[in-house]
């Protein structure tokens, strides 16, 4: 097995990673609409274990994927997204019908939420090929040795009897490599519980593997207060707990930009936006962690700001009802309104801003899509390809897909834009 990510060259310093999981399609109706109504899906490609491939890909790390995708157009197109973003896929396997039966790309559809109404998933990967592949006879040893890091994550031993086999063979092989410093923990229960726990004892795992079971609280406070950060890089929920309770340890949340769930913080007070896109995630983890002070400060206003008791809840929903009714005491009214003011006019300066901003660059708009839809972005893609261009360009205009989307959220901003305008237009009558 060749270790050496080719596409890195001669920026292969540091340690060597490699993820394992599966990797889907991903089918989204444009425009917020929903899935009973569409009659277009937009297409991508994603998955937890490649997504850690290629953040760590993004900052020049060595990162490997392993899978198993069938050998058709889908497959083959899955690895195209990784490899254009830098990610070594040589150990991908394409499956032929004889291996996998059904043969068959695992896929889920999402519906975005907008304003109230949450996002919805439709799972569509039962039977996949990454789901049917016999792992029995492959060469782990092989294709672990030379790394220095494995990600593995709890999604895909509840895939199939298969990939709970693979995974827990994986470990026991990275064990038997002297990568013993690592512990895998299985938080909640599920139907395969006791076959898990089973293969640990048999593997010999029962120190790297612990199978938590029911999160109660206590668990969830323990596990939470272990972490630095949480993580939430997801634009889709419109509301979650999560990272209430992570706060009630003093572990702040990470969010995106743009998400509805990062309306509970405040950006460096008690808690972090991230800029979208892998990189600038993974740069504001390493960031938020060099800075010490910063971090301290944030934790504890996370704590301070976020935790709710139900005494809290009651009072805070009592205010309501009274503002509902138009009575209540005032200095609890004018107190809400005034935070309800910075909270908007923070939002409307920022949201002046970007629109200035790209208002003043609309010539390169049309610059960028019409390199895009001519013949010389794919020259320049082969080129690069090949090794013909220097190593130290901008090339972030080479990744297809991230242009395609950066110009797909150009458009989303027309339509939110021409919503917010109608909308508050309806409010003036």
């Amino acid at each position: 097995m060749i270790h050496g990510n080719p596409l890195l060259k001669d920026q292969q310093a540091g340690k060597k990673f490699i993820t394992m999981g599966e990797i889907m399609l991903r089918l989204t109706p444009p425009n917020y609409e929903k899935i009973r109504v569409a009659t277009s899906f937009e297409a991508s490609y994603g998955g937890s274990e490649a997504n850690i491939a290629l953040a760590l890909a993004s900052l020049n790390v060595d990162s490997t994927f392993f899978s198993v995708v069938p050998n058709n157009s889908l497959g083959k197109s899955a690895i195209r997204a990784l490899r254009s973003s830098d990610v070594h896929c040589t150990p991908v396997i394409l499956s032929t019908p004889e291996e996998t039966p059904t043969h068959r790309l695992g896929t889920y559809y999402l519906e975005t939420g907008f304003g109230i109404r949450p996002s919805q998933v439709i799972y569509d990967r039962k039977h996949s090929a990454m789901a049917e592949y016999d792992f029995s006879h492959y060469d782990l040893r092989g294709l672990l040795e030379g790394f220095d890091w494995l990600h593995l994550s709890g999604i895909t031993p509840a895939l199939s009897p298969n990939c709970r086999q693979l995974t827990l063979d994986m470990l026991k092989c990275a064990k038997e490599l002297g990568l013993r410093n690592f512990r895998m923990l299985f938080a909640g229960r599920g139907q395969d519980e006791e076959k898990l726990a089973a293969l640990v004892k048999e593997l010999g795992l029962q120190e790297e593997v612990i199978m938590c079971g029911l999160t109660d609280k206590p668990m969830l406070e323990r596990l939470y207060s272990r972490a630095k950060l949480f993580l939430f890089p997801s634009l889709y929920d419109a509301n979650s707990l999560v990272q209430i309770e992570a706060a009630c340890q003093g572990t702040p949340t990470l969010f995106l930009e743009g998400a509805r769930t990062a309306a509970t913080v405040t950006p460096g007070v008690n808690g972090y936006i991230s800029a979208p896109g892998e990189e600038n995630y993974a740069r504001a983890i390493l960031d938020i962690l060099a800075d010490e002070p910063g971090y301290a400060r944030v934790s504890a206003a996370a704590r301070r700001d976020l935790y709710l008791n139900w005494d809290d809840v009651v009072r805070d929903v009592y205010a309501d009802y009274c503002a509902l009714c138009g009575e209540g005491p005032a200095p609890e009214r004018v107190d809400r309104m005034g935070l309800l003011y910075r909270r908007l006019r923070k939002q409307v300066t920022q949201a002046q801003s970007a629109l200035e901003g790209i208002s003043g660059d609309l010539d390169g708009i049309k610059e960028l899509e019409e390199y895009l839809d001519s013949g010389l972005w794919l020259k320049d893609f082969e080129a690069d390809e090949r090794g013909d261009l220097p190593r130290d360009i901008h090339r972030d205009a080479l990744t297809e897909d991230a242009v395609y989307n950066l110009l797909e959220d150009i458009r989303d901003l027309r339509t939110l834009m021409n919503r917010f305008v109608h909308a508050t237009a309806r409010r003036r009558k």
